[in-house]
């Protein structure tokens, strides 16, 4: 194969792999939001049940795929973060206290905001695609 065919090849899964990260930061764009909301709900106490379960979700998702894209941190806070709240619904270890669960999900949704931030700087935040 040409050389120029090889870059041309390589060009091309290069652009497949940033389509799939930018997707990545757009869905922890959104999950950021939504952690924001579910936060604001448990502290004013309105339906935690239903913000925790939604918590789980997001946590469990990003915890499954930021190690894929580098982000290592991320993927290990957002798996203690799953991991407090599955203990916390099935009240494993004894009482997991809403206010230290409430701050893990911050933690969560905060480092998940910086690393949209960070990414911002880097040309991937709002990028058309």
């Amino acid at each position: 194969m040409p050389r120029g065919a090889q870059n041309k090849d390589l060009a091309g899964v290069e652009a497949a792999i940033n389509e799939v990260r930018f997707d990545f930061i757009r869905r922890l764009e959104g999950y950021v939001e939504q952690l924001d909301g579910i936060l604001e709900a448990l502290i004013a106490a309105s339906a935690p049940a239903a913000g925790i379960e939604e918590a789980a979700h997001i946590s469990h998702r990003i915890a499954g795929v930021a190690s894929i894209f580098g982000y290592t941190e991320l993927g290990r806070i957002a798996q203690y973060t799953d991991t407090a709240i599955s203990a916390f619904l099935s009240n494993e270890e004894g009482e997991v206290d809403i206010v230290a669960l409430t701050e893990k999900i911050s933690i969560l949704a905060d480092f998940s905001a910086d690393v949209c931030g960070e990414l911002s700087h880097q040309g991937f935040r709002n990028h058309a695609v």
